[in-house]
């Protein structure tokens, strides 16, 4: 009675119950004979021993290879170190139970799921940043050349002639300051001369 019909055959296992259903009735029949009970209990050993195991359930792994198919896709530069390490990991447990002819469904589920979860969680390596390439035109402008004229004219060429033999030339400051010096020895003179023809006349 301890034993469970799932691990057995429907065929053998319905040959345990009655064999063990004529072995309760032998047990509660005072009037059995010890020839009665014999049979019976015989009769559920030789049922017993005739259970045959059930076969293994089957496991789906259809799922689970498809997921490492997928997984194997993807690319280790596009993510963050952190996050593809977590996803190898998950990767190779599945493996391995896809290679496990032994593995149940319950193992094969949790697997999957932790697969699928390591794939959700992968963040998204930053975008490298874009190299410059130098230029190679130049960066400067040549200088434009300057529009305006000059502002200054040519010096204006003196509007006086030389001096040409016989001409009268302009009294200058230096014969200027000679004037005053003559005309006080003028009047000393005349002082003078005043003064004698006074000596004389007196």
């Amino acid at each position: 009675e301890a034993l469970n019909a799932d691990d057995y055959t429907a065929e053998s296992w319905a040959n345990l119950q009655t064999a063990l259903a004529a072995a309760k009735t032998a047990e509660g029949n005072a009037d059995a004979t010890q020839d009665q009970v014999n049979e019976a209990l015989t009769a559920l050993q030789a049922a017993m021993k005739a259970l045959v195991d059930a076969p293994a359930p089957s496991v789906d792994k259809s799922d689970l290879t498809a997921a490492i198919t997928e997984a194997e896709q993807l690319q280790e530069k596009d993510y963050t170190p952190e996050s593809w390490a977590n996803l190898q990991t998950a990767l190779a447990a599945a493996k391995t139970v896809e290679g496990n002819a032994d593995a149940t469904q319950a193992q094969v589920n949790e697997a999957l799921a932790a697969l699928q979860g390591a794939v959700k969680a992968l963040v998204d390596a930053p975008a490298p940043s874009p190299s410059v390439e130098p230029s190679t035109e130049p960066t400067t402008q040549p200088t434009t050349e300057p529009t305006t004229q000059p502002t200054t004219q040519p010096t204006a060429q003196p509007t006086t002639q030389p001096t040409q033999p016989g001409d009268s030339v302009p009294p200058t400051g230096d014969h200027m300051t000679i004037w005053p010096a003559a005309a006080m020895l003028v009047l000393s003179l005349g002082g003078l001369v005043l003064a004698e023809l006074r000596r004389r006349r007196g």
